[in-house]
């Protein structure tokens, strides 16, 4: 298994993703270059799911 952040994405060395999933953690990242190098390394019918109940802060997401 491949570690790293979101600033790291591309240098991981990972195969074409079918699907990304992410929660809050989005909203500290690099929103748009994360999008961008997901867009590089995801495959042409990829998904790319970000569940969040909202900004840092909010109530979190039920069970």
């Amino acid at each position: 298994m491949a570690a790293g952040d979101s600033n790291t994405l591309l240098s991981l060395g990972l195969p074409p993703l079918d699907l990304v999933v992410m929660g809050k953690s989005y909203h500290w990242m690099d929103r748009v270059q994360v999008l961008d190098d997901l867009d590089r390394i995801t495959t042409e019918q990829a998904g790319v799911v970000i569940l969040s109940a909202g900004p840092p802060g909010t109530t979190p997401l039920p069970g």
